[in-house]
């Protein structure tokens, strides 16, 4: 049987204008990636924010957003292969096998904030 799973991780930008963090912060996810939901915080980052998601232990990159703003729900795929290798349309939710994601966050203002919440099924 199936459950889901869902973690929140909070960044708030450095004097460098980055954050780095990860989901969860204690422990792993096991399952199928379905949805990354941000949620912009009382300062939320700037237009001009770099977000870029990648699975810690296989660096594999899952999301790369660039000048990214305001509210969003992502449902990230991985590309799929025909028998031979080709490209295919379509994709597959990225599998999590005691793996974390790896939220950086860069080009943002000093002092803002914003939460990412990764769902598993």
């Amino acid at each position: 049987m199936a459950y889901t799973v869902k973690k929140s991780l909070t960044l708030t930008t450095d004097n460098t204008s980055g954050a780095t963090g990860y989901i969860p912060s204690e422990g792993f996810f096991n399952g199928s990636l379905i949805n990354i939901v941000y949620h912009p915080g009382s300062t939320p980052f700037t237009t001009n924010a770099d977000v870029t998601v990648t699975i810690e232990g296989t660096t594999q990159t899952v999301l790369d957003l660039v000048n990214f703003t305001g509210f969003n729900s992502y449902v990230p795929r991985q590309a799929i292969q025909s028998t031979t290798g080709g490209s295919t349309t379509g994709g597959v939710p990225f599998v999590l096998a005691n793996e974390r994601l790896k939220v950086t966050v860069s080009n943002a203002s000093t002092g803002t904030s914003g939460t990412f919440t990764a769902i598993v099924q």
